[in-house]
């Protein structure tokens, strides 16, 4: 089973899962396997929104609410 958290309104499109088939549970952006807390490391070493998006192969709002999600798990 897989779980989508939302950040916002219950409504929105799921921007990240948790699958258990998929990174070993670990937190990822939605339909993929990239770990949001990787895509977040990147953008604290320095890299930028559009830099990841491209790399990746995402839309940048994706980059953006995987990194907002990792900094609600430190903030926390």
């Amino acid at each position: 089973e897989r779980l989508f958290p939302w950040s916002r309104e219950p409504d929105e499109p799921p921007a990240v899962e948790i699958d258990p088939r998929r990174a070993f549970g670990k937190l990822v952006i939605a339909g993929t396997g990239i770990p949001t807390e990787v895509v977040a490391d990147r953008f604290r070493a320095g890299d930028s929104f559009l830099d990841l998006a491209r790399d990746y192969g995402l839309d940048v709002s994706k980059v953006e609410a995987a990194i907002r999600w990792e900094h609600r798990a430190l903030a926390a």
